[in-house]
């Protein structure tokens, strides 16, 4: 029984470890409907992109980030990467969508 709590506690100790390396909080926190929706905005929010992809008349900034994910609730979790795209209209400069 003191393994099986030894272990218990390790595991929550481990989980909260990780905790400070999730980035979903941030991009989640970022609602297209109510933040400035221009290409500066989201540069001075999330910082510089990992990708920069021009199409057309449009531009995309991919940015990849880490999210917690629970494999047991509770008991055991890992991090996976994330990734989230930008497109902007190179005219207006104006957020035309976000995709996950």
């Amino acid at each position: 029984m003191k393994k099986l709590v030894c272990a218990i506690a390790l595991s929550v100790a481990l989980t909260g470890c990780s905790t400070p390396f999730d980035e979903s909080a941030k991009f989640n926190a970022f609602n297209a409907q109510t933040n400035v929706t221009t290409m500066d905005s989201v540069v001075s929010y999330h910082g510089e992109p990992d990708e920069i992809i021009e199409v057309a008349d449009t531009t995309v900034y991919v940015y990849e980030y880490r999210e917690t994910v629970d494999i047991i609730p509770y008991f055991m979790s890992t991090m996976a990467f994330r990734s989230r795209a930008f497109t902007f209209d190179n005219e207006t400069k104006t957020l035309l969508k976000v995709t996950d």
